[in-house]
């Protein structure tokens, strides 16, 4: 009996510690995301959104100081982030991936990003909000492109 509670308290020790180091990384990645929008002048401000059907990834709505928003998703690494992104196809309104496939109809011009551990999805045709985005996130990978 002894035995199987001290198993019972390790386990939920391990638990606890994988939840909180998740909590971490989501935390460190988002304050990333800020930091680098603030070294361009965009102040941001983000908070968590209802899950997506679209990605997979844990969802963060950011508002910008002008008023422009974009949405987050945060991976546990660069691998499933890039295995996400995979999915979804060149004009970036359609997510097909084993069990599951969902078409959008996007209100402006979608606008993938992939960097690390970070799928950002843009809608919209901001010139000043896409140049910002491609400074931080790079070339999009996926959606509406001139």
């Amino acid at each position: 009996m002894r035995k199987a509670l001290v198993s019972g308290g390790i386990i939920l020790i391990v638990l606890a510690l994988a939840c909180l180091a998740r909590k971490t990384h989501l935390q460190s990645s988002l304050a990333k995301v800020v930091a680098a929008l603030q070294a361009e002048s965009m102040p941001a401000t983000y908070k968590p959104a209802a899950d997506s059907e679209f990605l997979a990834g844990k969802r963060y709505w950011f508002t910008l100081e002008n008023g422009e928003h974009f949405s987050v998703h945060v991976y546990r690494n660069s691998k499933q982030a890039q295995e996400d992104a995979s999915y979804v196809d060149g004009g970036g309104c359609s997510y097909t991936r084993p069990g599951r496939a969902v078409n959008v109809s996007w209100a402006g011009l979608p606008h993938l990003f992939l960097k690390d551990n970070i799928i950002v999805l843009y809608v919209g045709e901001n010139a000043e909000m896409l140049a910002t985005l491609k400074s931080v996130f790079g070339e999009q990978f996926a959606g509406y492109s001139e």
